[in-house]
């Protein structure tokens, strides 16, 4: 009987121990998951901030491209275009920041049209200073003839851009790095070539994989270049390919693109963002809030031009004892201010003018839609992401 006694307390304590191991394993995966939504929470405002951070400087820019323009200075007209030009691009990349989830999920909308992808790299990428950094030469061996695709413009430009960038960053200064075109009946091949430090062919295997990045070098980016190249040219119904004869040789890349059916066709041509004819006088009165200093100069300047009187701040006090002032026609408020948020500035806009019509154009970096929820909320007429051009902003203020 005690023999029996004991076999069934040392089972019993066999499955107390069991299922206590299974209960600490099962707390460790709790903990694990809280930690993971955590930094997925932390990822999600990293992503938010940054975008909010670049939109600034981009918000400079543009005003300035419009400053520019409506001062009619012919001998600046090859500047302004090319400001034009990278402020849509940046924008664009802004906006994909915004959702990391859909570029890596390939979930990008591609905006195609007829495209000659000859012209396309005769025009954008024989300004060398654009697209390497100074210490290499590029060489841009062209088509003869057109070569139509149907492809997304913009995105094309991302996908050559992106591989001379990594041309460049793994070839020694001084060398030569090739774009060569060539094409057939079917399709159009694009390399990129340089004399660089060359692939093994495990590298070949991984490097179009998330995260990968080339052995012992420096600077060499998060590993997400050439994944986004890949995507993107599966949804341009191409591929992309890495060669080379090993260490110390050099590499080349290419990418194949079908060529369009509709080959000779005149493709539609883009509206370049900015460009837009500036006529007649806003005549408003105007209160601008922004912390961003250059911002605010640039745009009070150019509302000027545009005929409005302009009284500018820098924070949220001084913007409200403005407006308590002198109640303005409109307001053109950044929400992301020192002393108090925009939407408060609004809010108390609203109460000092008693009812006077003023027109709240609220201009932020963020773009999610809580934030434009609470901004209208708030008292706004009108929510804008930066950067904001000039046709924007008269449609804002004049509603």
């Amino acid at each position: 009987v005690s023999q029996i006694i004991l076999a069934h307390r040392d089972e019993a304590s066999g499955e107390i121990a069991y299922f206590s191991t299974i209960i600490r394993d099962l707390t460790d995966i709790v903990s694990m998951m809280d930690s993971l939504k955590q930094a997925d929470v932390r990822k999600d405002e990293f992503i938010a901030m940054l975008a909010h951070e670049l939109r600034n400087p981009l918000q400079a820019i543009q005003v300035a491209l419009d400053l520019v323009e409506s001062t009619g200075t012919d001998h600046l007209e090859r500047a302004t275009g090319i400001i034009g030009h990278q402020l849509g691009q940046l924008r664009r990349l802004v906006d994909d920041l915004m959702d990391v989830s859909r570029i890596t999920r390939g979930k990008i909308a591609l905006k195609r049209r007829l495209t000659d992808l000859n012209a396309l790299v005769k025009e954008q990428f024989l300004d060398t200073d654009r697209f390497v950094d100074g210490e290499h030469t590029l060489l841009v061996e062209a088509l003869e003839a057109p070569a139509w695709i149907n492809a997304d413009p913009a995105r094309v430009e991302q996908i050559i851009g992106n591989l001379l960038t990594n041309a460049c960053r793994y070839s020694d200064a001084g060398t030569e790095v090739r774009l060569v075109l060539t094409a057939d009946d079917s399709e159009v091949r694009l390399n990129v070539i340089d004399q660089g430090v060359g692939l093994s062919q495990t590298d070949i295997d991984e490097i179009f994989e998330p995260f990968v990045q080339k052995a012992g070098m420096q600077h060499s980016g998060l590993g997400l270049g050439l994944t986004l190249i890949r995507k993107l040219m599966l949804l341009h119904g191409g591929s992309v390919a890495a060669f080379s004869d090993g260490h110390g040789k050099g590499s080349r890349f290419e990418v194949r693109f079908p060529l369009a059916a509709e080959a000779g066709a005149t493709p539609e041509q883009p509206v370049e963002a900015g460009t837009e004819e500036v006529a007649g006088a806003l005549k408003l009165d105007v209160l601008v809030v922004d912390d961003n200093v250059q911002a605010l100069e640039t745009l009070k300047s150019l509302l000027e031009l545009r005929g409005c009187s302009v009284r500018s701040a820098t924070c949220g006090a001084d913007a409200l004892a403005l407006a308590s002032e002198a109640a303005p026609d409109a307001a053109i408020i950044d929400i992301g201010l020192p002393d108090m948020s925009g939407n408060e500035v609004a809010n108390a806009i609203r109460s000092l003018v008693d009812g006077s019509p003023v027109r709240l154009v609220a201009v932020t970096g963020f773009a999610q839609s809580e934030v434009r929820h609470e901004a209208m909320a708030a008292g706004f007429d009108t929510f804008l992401v930066k950067p904001v051009g000039l046709k924007a902003l008269e449609r804002a203020l004049t509603g």
